[in-house]
């Protein structure tokens, strides 16, 4: 056998020695965090479960995930209209500011629940309107007096990324049912500085 495929052999055995197992498949980890529920709306209903998972799982980059980049309108129900006047000029950035500040602000080991019931839905070519009542039940102690439970009936009005095909909120009417509840509009209100 010549020298160089001895030398070369002895120097494979030498690094298999140091290596430590160094080719050897090993067992993988568990992950550090739960896999999260949201999954591309490329049906707008999805849009919607997907908010409800942005809020159980206190998920501000989701939540966004639900709302237009550039042409997103919010338009408080008027009674939160006239006692907060944040709620004027909104945009996706107080709307990523309020939910930040409300995930922020729950209880350890507390969730929010989201309900929708829808009422009407009607689709276009490129975009859909739905008539939805919800019930947010938002388990807050950080800032003493606020409503827990919000509920009320809103216009969302959907449109679709023609590139990607992803549904999004572009405009949210906010409706107040009785005069008695608080709506979706003073949770924003509260918690958007």
């Amino acid at each position: 056998m010549p020298r160089k495929v001895i030398v070369v052999i002895g120097f494979m055995l030498y690094l298999d020695l140091c290596s430590c197992n160094l080719f050897k498949t090993r067992t993988p980890d568990e992950p550090t965090q739960s896999s999260s529920n949201n999954v591309p709306a490329i049906d707008d209903s999805l849009v919607f479960q997907n908010m409800i998972y942005a809020f159980q799982e206190a998920d501000a980059f989701h939540y966004s995930q639900t709302i237009s980049d550039s042409s997103f309108t919010f338009i408080a129900s008027g009674t939160a209209r006239n006692s907060y006047t944040e709620l004027t000029d909104w945009n996706k950035a107080k709307e990523e500011k309020y939910f930040t500040n409300v995930i922020g602000s729950l209880p350890k080991n507390s969730k929010v629940s989201l309900e929708f019931t829808t009422i009407t839905s009607t689709s276009y070519s490129d975009s859909c309107e739905f008539v939805k009542k919800y019930l947010l039940n938002v388990p807050s102690t950080a800032v003493g007096g606020l409503a827990k439970v919000y509920k009320g009936q809103a216009q969302f009005t959907l449109g679709r990324d023609p590139l990607k095909g992803i549904w999004y909120i572009s405009r949210w009417v906010d409706y107040e049912l009785n005069a008695s509840d608080s709506t979706w509009s003073d949770l924003k209100g509260s918690f958007v500085n």
